[in-house]
């Protein structure tokens, strides 16, 4: 189920910072960091978007073990300000690459985006990804698949969190160490609702007594 009434939470459009570009006024959205295995990475200021080249992550075949284990990711936290709630409906992103004439070829890069809610431990955790295959000799910034290119959708769960957190993790993986080749990531935008916490007389009415911090998933 949906949300037709959801409306962007917080975004992330990189074209100053790594600092959130858009917030909701009841929520604290940190800035975007970089694990350990892509330190190096960040904000491009040739593309305002978020880059990693191939030759910073730690594996050279498409797997999200090897960049769990690397700490090849990007990381944004956010949560809801004390006396509010956030109900999740979506993230979503632009995913693509930059490949700058290298003479190798076809490359293979993937996306996998994960949150604090299920953990970051292995494939059952992934939320959603992305995959795409490079140019040949393409030197032109691509997001193929569209705007957005990924789209995660976290519809099936209710999150109530009144002065709680969500970190969510962009891990990243391809088949190639070749510079020439850097991961591309833009727009990164949080959808959903965010409200004040019911009074507790409310809350009673809910079956959600004196709520503080809630998780639960959504019925179909």
């Amino acid at each position: 189920m949906s949300h037709s009434h959801a409306a962007v939470i917080a975004e992330y459009d990189f074209n100053t910072d790594l600092n959130a570009s858009t917030a909701d006024a009841n929520i604290t959205a940190g800035a975007v960091t970089s694990g350990a295995g892509i330190s190096g990475s960040g904000r491009s200021s040739f593309s305002n978007s978020l880059f990693a080249q191939a030759g910073a992550t730690s594996t050279t075949i498409i797997s999200v073990g090897t960049a769990i284990a690397n700490d090849d990711y990007f990381s944004v936290t956010m949560g809801a300000d004390s006396g509010y709630y956030m109900d999740l409906d979506s993230i979503t992103l632009d995913y693509g690459y930059t490949n700058d004439g290298a003479p190798f070829g076809v490359k293979d890069l993937k996306a996998y985006v994960f949150s604090s809610f299920t953990g970051f431990v292995d494939a059952s955790d992934i939320l959603g990804d992305k995959f795409i295959q490079t140019t040949v000799a393409d030197n032109s910034l691509q997001y193929p698949g569209g705007s957005p290119s990924l789209t995660v959708d976290l519809s099936a769960y209710s999150y109530v969190w009144s002065g709680g957190e969500i970190e969510f993790r962009i891990y990243l993986a391809d088949t190639t160490s070749n510079n020439a080749y850097i991961h591309r990531i833009d727009n990164v935008t949080l959808n959903g609702v965010v409200a004040a916490v019911p009074e507790p007389s409310s809350t009673a009415l809910l079956g959600l007594g004196g709520l503080a911090l809630m998780l639960r998933r959504k019925r179909s």
